[in-house]
């Protein structure tokens, strides 16, 4: 939220360039919410179709925001603040450098560890259930 409040320093930093620094970042966990219709049609615990599909969703969510938290932040975050210190001073500088630079890149690495055992929970519970589906010999009544 700090990176938004660049924006209002104009000689800084152009309106186009905070929209992408910012969406970018709501954007790494927008793929996440794709599963949300699955989980209002079932329990995805349960095996399933559905539970594959959402195991495979939080797959991708978590392949989205290594990329865009991990991979792409610090490209469009250091030239943000290299430009806060050249044209708003020093004091200006540190005020968009910690954030930017320090607390920002912590919560996005927090953020990651966070989601990565719950996606490997999900996961693996849709592959042991699909091998244990297939193991199981079929039932005739």
């Amino acid at each position: 939220m700090l990176a938004g409040s660049a924006a209002l320093s104009p000689p800084a930093v152009a309106w186009s360039e905070v929209h992408l620094f910012v969406s970018s970042l709501f954007a790494a966990g927008l793929p996440c919410y794709l599963k949300t219709p699955l989980m209002l049609r079932r329990d995805l615990r349960e095996p399933s179709a559905v539970g594959a599909a959402a195991a495979a969703i939080d797959a991708f969510g978590l392949a989205v925001m290594v990329l865009l938290r991990l991979i792409c932040y610090f490209p469009m975050a250091v030239p943000l603040v290299q430009r806060a210190f050249l044209e708003l001073g020093t004091a200006a500088g540190w005020y968009f450098s910690l954030p930017l630079l320090v607390v920002a890149p912590a919560f996005n690495v927090a953020s990651v560890l966070f989601f990565v055992p719950y996606v490997r929970q999900q996961v693996r519970a849709q592959l042991r259930r699909a091998t244990h589906d297939q193991a199981a010999p079929l039932k005739l009544e």
